[in-house]
């Protein structure tokens, strides 16, 4: 299936279900199953972002030094790419807008169907998007996570 790496707090933020959009300077034309990777680091105004009380509460507390790094922490569905300029940031649910780069002539990701796994999944990230062979054995609820997103094995 195909994978993305964000870098935390944002990885854990699309798994929390906090962050459904992700933003790039970049366009893809991809629909479907989509894992959600966290980099291996977080470079230093990461650390800073993640440590904000707006992240902290929507991280529910999750500590930055507890954030999972170099692993897959969650699945979701990609519904479609689109520019930046065809959302109005001031409609963006919850606090979206605060979590990305919504400025024009970037495009948002949109994710849905986004389920946490149960222990974050050991994986050497990539730039771009990637392929990723979810392990043989996973806990039922996270093989019920990747039937959700439409990953058929």
């Amino acid at each position: 299936m195909k994978a993305l790496t964000l870098l935390q707090p944002w990885a854990q933020l699309v798994a929390v279900g906090a962050k459904h959009y992700e933003t790039r300077s970049w366009s893809r034309d991809y629909t479907g199953p989509l894992a959600i990777h966290a980099a291996a680091a977080i470079p230093g105004p990461a650390k800073t972002f993640a440590r904000t009380a707006l992240v902290r509460a929507s991280l529910r507390g999750l500590a930055s030094e507890d954030l999972p790094l170099g692993q897959v922490v969650a699945v979701c569905s990609m519904l479609r790419c689109v520019p930046t300029s065809s959302l109005i940031a001031a409609f963006l649910p919850g606090d979206e807008s605060s979590f990305g780069d919504f400025t024009r002539g970037r495009y948002a990701f949109i994710l849905v169907s986004v389920r946490q796994l149960s222990q974050p999944i050991p994986a050497r990230g990539r730039l771009s998007f990637w392929e990723w062979e979810p392990p043989s054995f996973l806990p039922p609820e996270d093989e019920a996570a990747l039937r959700s997103v439409g990953v058929s094995r």
